[in-house]
C-alpha cells in the first residue's frame, strides 16, 4: 500500500512538472516571468529588509521584560477610560432608578425650576452645541 501511495504521488509531481512546462511555453506566461526577473533585486532588497524586521519583532516578542513593560504600560493609559466608563456606567444606572422611583408628572413649571439648576443649564449648553455640530457636519456631508 505504501508503494502505491508514493507511485501515486510521483506521478502527480511528474503532471505538475509537465502542466508548468507548458504554461511555460506561452508568451504571457514568458513576459510575466521576465518581469519578474527584472523586479527581484528590488525584491532581494524588501525581502532582506523584512528579514531584519522579523528578527527584531520576534526578538521583542520573546522578551518577557520588554512584554511585561509594555503590558503595564497598556494599563496605566487605558485605565482613565476604564475609570470615566464605569463612573458613565453608574451615573446611567443611578439616573435610571431616580426616573424610576420619581411618580410624579414633570410639568411645565417644573421644568422651568430645573432650567433655573447650573447643572442643567451646563449640560443644555452642551447638547446644544453638540446638536448644532452634528447638524453642521451633516450638511456637509450632503453636500
Amino acid at each position: 500500500m505504501p508503494d502505491s501511495i508514493a507511485t501515486m504521488e510521483a506521478e502527480r509531481a511528474a503532471t505538475s512538472q509537465a502542466d508548468a512546462f507548458e504554461l511555460l511555453l506561452k508568451p504571457e506566461y514568458q513576459e510575466a516571468l521576465h518581469d519578474i526577473v527584472e523586479q527581484l533585486p528590488k525584491l532581494a532588497v524588501v525581502m532582506s529588509l523584512f528579514g531584519k524586521l522579523y528578527d527584531v519583532a520576534s526578538e521583542a516578542l520573546t522578551d518577557g521584560e520588554l512584554m511585561g513593560s509594555l503590558e503595564e504600560l497598556l494599563k496605566q493609559k487605558t485605565q482613565p477610560i476604564k475609570e470615566s466608563y464605569a463612573n458613565l456606567s453608574w451615573a446611567a444606572k443611578e439616573a435610571k432608578e431616580r426616573a424610576e422611583s420619581e411618580t410624579a408628572p414633570i410639568g411645565v413649571f417644573g421644568i422651568l425650576r430645573m432650567l433655573k439648576d447650573p447643572m442643567v443649564q451646563k449640560n443644555l449648553k452642551l447638547v446644544s452645541a453638540f446638536l448644532s455640530v452634528m447638524g453642521e457636519r451633516s450638511k456637509t456631508t450632503a453636500d
